[in-house]
């Protein structure tokens, strides 16, 4: 058997990093880190209930 898998998103728009689980708002954040560190709590609290949670950081992935 193998665990669901969930996707916790990153955003920036208009100066707000935003956090998305599975495409729903999760919550809005004023600094990269503290989106960072909502999403690795997510991910936390999904393992608890055996669930795999992968990190995207879309901000990243558009600057590059």
């Amino acid at each position: 058997m193998t665990a669901s898998q969930s996707t916790l998103q990153i955003t920036l728009r208009h100066g707000i990093w935003r956090v998305w689980l599975d495409g729903k708002f999760f919550g809005d954040y004023r600094a990269k880190s503290q989106a960072l560190e909502a999403a690795e709590a997510g991910q936390r609290a999904m393992a608890t209930i055996g669930r795999i949670a992968v990190i995207v950081d879309e901000a990243e992935s558009s600057s590059a």
